[in-house]
């Protein structure tokens, strides 16, 4: 998945990649504890911002956002396949 924004005023483009922000994100401490964590952290945030990329702002939202979602773009993000 590739998002590129281009400022409106200069010529450059910033294009951010799904391996960009894995990137970033892999450097942050998962706060959660136990041994029941079904997700990965990483995956959790790239779901998170792809939803609100796409005005998905609530928590259900989210959810439903990464429900629609085919296999593909879920494996993009992580998320096994069962």
């Amino acid at each position: 998945m590739n998002y590129t924004m281009t400022e409106t005023d200069s010529k450059s483009n910033l294009k951010i990649t799904d391996k960009d922000l894995r990137s970033a994100f892999i450097r942050i401490t998962d706060p959660r504890k136990g041994s029941n964590l079904q997700y990965d952290l990483v995956s959790m945030l790239l779901a998170a911002i792809g939803a609100l990329l796409s005005n998905h702002l609530g928590v259900l939202a989210i959810a439903e956002w990464l429900d629609g979602q085919n296999e593909a773009v879920k494996a993009i993000l992580g998320f096994n396949i069962r």
